[in-house]
């Protein structure tokens, strides 16, 4: 009787939407998007596949080949995401707890509200667009801080000695400084023009 009642209590949070488990997702190929409020196990990419979050939950991320993650917004990663292959990482935002790039695979990141670690191994590279770094040395491993381009402040765990010759640094400059090298630009090709 008690499994009986157990049983029809489980059935009944899953049909009101409320469950703890998780689904595993599979994706091969095509265009996908992760949106508020979704909740995922573990996604697994493959092949040249596109994956847009710009919300919601995953435990895992496992991209392989040379499928694309764009991550942005209220979006949190709570377990790793793993790169493989020529695998491509784009970071706008969102929570993520650690990341391993290995092969030929490639981070971008723009920016990120919290992170937990990121290790970099084989030949992947890791972009960092940002502004006033300072890396401080920790054992084997290092810690980078600097400013995202919109002004939040950042630091980064960097984890094991292959990570950090991975790193390339992107120096946003600030906005009044891009305007001014434009503006100069533009009349030294107004000048050479006349000429």
């Amino acid at each position: 009787m008690k499994a009986k009642l157990l049983l029809s209590s489980l059935v009944a949070l899953n049909l009101i939407g409320i469950s703890n488990a998780a689904l595993d997702w599979d994706i091969d190929g095509g265009s996908h998007s992760i949106l508020e409020g979704a909740e995922y196990g573990v996604i697994s990419v493959y092949d040249s596949a596109v994956v847009t979050m710009t919300g919601g939950t995953v435990e895992d991320f496992e991209i392989y080949d040379s499928a694309k993650l764009t991550v942005s917004g209220d979006s949190l990663v709570t377990g790793w995401t793993h790169l493989r292959g020529t695998s491509e990482l784009n970071i706008y935002g969102g929570d993520l707890d650690s990341i391993t790039s290995t092969d030929e695979s490639t981070i971008n990141i723009y920016a990120v509200t919290n992170m937990g670690y990121i290790a970099g191994f084989h030949l992947s590279v890791i972009h960092i667009y940002g502004k006033d770094f300072d890396l401080l040395p920790s054992g084997s491993s290092y810690y980078l801080s600097g400013t995202w381009g919109n002004d939040e402040q950042f630091t980064l765990y960097l984890r094991g000695p292959e990570t950090y010759p991975r790193v390339v640094l992107h120096e946003i400059p600030e906005p009044s400084t891009f305007f001014l090298f434009s503006l100069a630009t533009g009349l030294y090709l107004r000048r050479k023009a006349r000429l």
